[in-house]
């Protein structure tokens, strides 16, 4: 079995002067094979993919930016936390396939 990397990172965007503070939300990217990283937001269960981990984090980051800010215009939740079962299942899977996993921390 290949041993499972995790990496643990902070991601600071800066906010604009007169900006209320970002918020911070934790992102699991796990590598799918075939060159295909998934990325999942866990307190707002939304997911991305990209080619690269960073690629799929980026890509996510976008989508939890786009989706805080429609909700807040309407009114509405922008997601619900995942289940920390599935978080468990999602990694075990993962780690037992050999894939490698990214762990990051990021604020929009």
């Amino acid at each position: 079995m290949i041993d499972t990397t995790v990496i643990d990172q902070r991601v600071e965007l800066t906010s604009r002067p007169g900006e209320p503070p970002k918020e911070v939300y934790t992102a699991v990217a796990v590598y799918e094979g075939a060159g295909e990283w998934t990325a999942l937001c866990l307190e707002l269960d939304i997911a991305t993919m990209g080619e690269t981990a960073d690629g799929a984090l980026r890509a996510l980051k976008s989508a939890v930016r786009e989706a805080t800010t429609l909700a807040q215009e309407r009114g509405l939740s922008a997601g619900s936390a995942v289940p920390d079962e599935a978080i468990a299942e999602l990694l075990q899977s993962h780690r037992a396939g050999g894939g490698p996993q990214v762990v990051s921390r990021f604020e929009v």
